[in-house]
């Protein structure tokens, strides 16, 4: 006497494919977190090779910078320096980086302190702000909003 097993390949087909499509769906999660993340590391990479920049704009151009040449504020994302400068060019330079290759990029350049009593050697803040994707931060800082990410260097320069 013979058994039927009608429709029991077809059940271990469909479970099998159920099994295999949530492994999919898992795989696919990793590769869109692991895409975000690159994304994410490329922003800061750009960031800190920007902030770098400025600051050894700032070391080889003292005197313009001394003056206040290299100021950014954050409400005005703009150069204040003499027309035709090295300090104006750089700076028009880095607002359009900032702007383009970070989303919701911005450049803060605090007005030179003096490091020394003798007032020789200036002390500058550079800070690079930018929107972050994730919408997860809640850092306080300095550049206007709580889901901003910053990269931020201190540099002095001897006159």
């Amino acid at each position: 006497m013979k058994r039927l097993n009608l429709g029991t390949t077809l059940l271990e087909v469909l479970i099998t494919l159920l099994v295999v499509s949530i492994g999919l769906l898992g795989m696919a999660s990793f590769q869109l977190r692991a895409v975000r993340l690159n994304t994410n590391t490329y922003q800061y990479m750009q960031a800190t090779n920007l902030v770098n920049e400025i600051a050894d704009s700032i070391v080889v151009n003292p005197f313009q910078a001394a003056n206040g040449d290299y100021t950014v504020t954050l409400a005005a994302q703009v150069s204040n320096a003499p027309a035709n400068s090295v300090a104006e060019r750089d700076l028009t330079r880095w607002l359009a980086i900032a702007s383009n290759q970070l989303p919701g990029g911005s450049i803060v350049i605090a007005a030179p302190t003096d490091a020394t009593a003798s007032g020789d050697i200036k002390s500058y803040s550079i800070t690079v702000c930018w929107q972050d994707d994730s919408g997860v931060l809640a850092l306080p800082n300095t550049c206007g909003a709580a889901d901003k990410v910053i990269v931020t260097t201190s540099v002095n320069s001897r006159l």
